[in-house]
């Protein structure tokens, strides 16, 4: 063990002795080794036989570690017992009751066995997303505080050190505080818990300074590829000769798909959940509009629930903006401002004042369509993808497995950083002039206004809502790429509340802008978001950029027609004799004449001094 020597000097928990082994912990935490370090303290070793070898018979007695084995009918059943096969229950339950987004991992509850109280057949990523992000909140409540306390930090730990980015600043913290974790588990578990691998956290975080993020260097992706070369067994008498037949063939044809144009392959092929799609427009309301599932029946809205979808299209429409604050200005002089009023007349002003500018010629065709407002005929979807996500009404989520039905909203009034959560009811299309798009959600929001109340964020950053409090607000619609996915487990500790889990969306990277023009990146540009990379050697790219800008590489040819050659046509072109003058190169007359040319070079060169060198050699 020997964890409290990488905590602080003056940590009291060095001092300690009735928590730890009865000792008071005065060491320091050990240097690094250097590669020439580890080198020399290999050389001590000796010869060493590798592999598992024979196993180390025991001849220990029966009552050598105080146990006999008894049969169950014969055990008093204690209330500690009666606990503990209480909690296994409710985290069977819990787990055998959870569902998760699409594509966040796989149906964890196929893999519970609620009467046997047993969990099985798990992926390596299955372990991964039980530690980050189920597991502490299955024990949170359930285990006694000692216990869960230290187990949901060391999986924020590994969510942390998982995660797509990576600031040197993060690290330091999450270097320090593994310590104190680790010493946690000290304090509960017995010394043979310790292993290598529980002590190995404590050097993770380091290496990821050096290293950068985990995603490159963890044995995961070798692991699956090898997986794939096992499927390329189909002669278990030879599976070398299989593998490399396999790996031939698969080689071949991705090399030959290089070559095929408008032909879907799996290197062209779009993601699972890749949201999307051919911009409609110039202006940001139409652009990223996502794909949508599924066939689409009419919505019955209202005329005053499609004036309200309208106005807050144009609210949330950037190329709008300025004539909103135009209006404002007029309703001020007016001293006819407000809320109400604002949102009733805007529309109408705004057709009328975009009609005006389009007679002048300077309004484009997308505000002409937004001023014309929506056609009448809403359509209505179940599923639709945007922003990485699969989003999926609340109906739909009864007949599934999965949960694809939470919603996130981050807050745009004076309060930024207010995240609002809801559960989405309905996916609406509406349609502009010109083959324009825009989809909208119906949500139902919980209420996140009433601390305590209506949502509550406990100290380990666990946030929770009420399902009996809902938002008081008639603001029910949404726009699709505002809305980021969430998923919804029970809260083992209290009933009727919701522990929110956020998600993020695969093979996609928060990386910041910046300029493709500037060449340096300012250190107070960059902020704690920002994806860590080491430095980089500076080198003089200009050139070799304005040579690469004009070559582009096309492995097929738009110019010149197909030929088909057979197989005949092919052998009898190679038998034929070439003539000097159709200007055919043949290798092989090439090389007869440099032979011949060779000769006579050799033939000449023996005339002369030469010559008589020879004759005096051979006198």
């Amino acid at each position: 063990m020997g964890h409290r020597c990488f905590l602080p000097l003056d940590h009291p928990w060095r001092k300690n002795r009735r928590l730890f082994d009865g000792k008071v912990e005065k060491g320091v935490a050990p240097n690094p080794l250097t590669g020439d370090d580890v080198l020399m303290q290999l050389q001590g070793l000796g010869n060493v036989t590798f592999g598992k070898g024979q196993k180390r018979k025991r001849n220990a007695p029966n009552n050598a570690y105080n146990w006999k084995k008894k049969r169950w009918e014969q055990c008093v059943v204690t209330s500690s017992m009666l606990r503990i096969i209480s909690r296994r229950e409710a985290e069977c339950n819990f787990l055998a009751n959870l569902k998760v987004p699409d594509a966040f991992s796989s149906n964890i509850s196929r893999c519970v066995k609620v009467e046997e109280k047993k969990i099985h057949g798990l992926k390596s990523h299955d372990h991964h997303v039980l530690l980050e992000d189920i597991f502490p909140l299955a024990i949170y409540g359930v285990l006694p505080k000692e216990v869960s306390e230290p187990t949901i930090e060391i999986g924020k730990f590994f969510k942390n050190l998982c995660s797509k980015c990576l600031t040197i600043e993060d690290l330091d913290i999450l270097e320090a505080e593994i310590a104190i974790t680790l010493c946690k588990f000290q304090m509960v578990f017995p010394p043979a818990f310790f292993d290598v691998m529980v002590h190995l956290p404590i050097h993770l975080a380091r290496e990821a300074k050096l290293g950068g993020p985990v995603q490159y260097r963890w044995m995961y992706p070798f692991e699956r590829y090898l997986r794939i070369l096992k499927s390329y067994v189909r002669n278990y008498a030879r599976p070398e000769g299989s593998i490399a037949e396999g790996y031939l063939a698969e080689e071949s044809l991705t090399f030959c798909s290089r070559y095929l144009k408008n032909i879907s392959t799996k290197f062209n092929r779009p993601a699972r959940n890749d949201g999307e799609s051919v911009s409609h427009g110039e202006i940001s309301i139409f652009k990223n509009s996502g794909w949508t599932k599924g066939g689409s029946d009419p919505a019955p809205l209202s005329r005053d629930e499609l004036n309200q979808a309208t106005i807050y299209v144009l609210q949330n429409c950037e190329e709008v903006w300025p004539f909103l604050e135009e209006h404002t200005r007029e309703m001020e002089i007016q001293s006819a401002i407000g809320d109400g009023r604002h949102n009733n007349d805007f529309f109408d002003w705004f057709r009328a004042h975009i009609l005006q500018l389009s007679a002048q010629g300077h309004a484009n065709d997308d505000l002409i369509s937004l001023a014309l407002g929506p056609g009448p005929l809403v359509l209505r979807y179940s599923t639709l993808m945007v922003n990485g996500f699969r989003f999926q009404t609340r109906d739909i989520e009864w007949r599934r497995k999965t949960q694809n039905c939470g919603v996130l909203v981050r807050g745009d009034d004076s309060d930024s950083t207010k995240e609002y959560y809801g559960i989405m009811e309905d996916i609406y299309k509406l349609s502009y002039v010109g083959n324009k798009k825009v989809y909208l959600f119906r949500c139902h929001w919980w209420d996140v206004a009433h601390v305590g109340k209506g949502y509550k964020i406990d100290k380990y950053g666990f946030t929770s809502v009420n399902t009996r409090c809902a938002l008081n607000t008639y603001e029910p619609f949404v726009l699709a790429p505002q809305c980021e996915q969430v998923f919804y487990v029970d809260d083992m500790s209290n009933k009727d509340w919701l522990v929110v889990v956020k998600t993020n969306p695969r093979d996609l990277f928060n990386m910041p802008e910046k300029d493709i023009n500037s060449t340096e990146i300012e250190d107070e540009v960059l902020s704690s978001e920002d994806a860590y990379q080491q430095e980089q050697v500076e080198i003089n790219t200009s050139r070799i950029h304005a040579q690469e800008i004009d070559i582009v590489v096309s492995l097929y040819r738009d110019d010149v027609e197909p030929q088909i050659i057979y197989y005949n046509q092919a052998t009898e072109a190679q038998t034929t004799v070439h003539n000097e003058d159709d200007g055919f190169i043949n290798d092989d007359d090439m090389d007869l004449y440099n032979s011949e040319q060779s000769d006579e070079e050799l033939l000449d060169d023996n005339d002369g001094e030469d010559t008589d060198i020879d004759d005096r050699d051979m006198e």
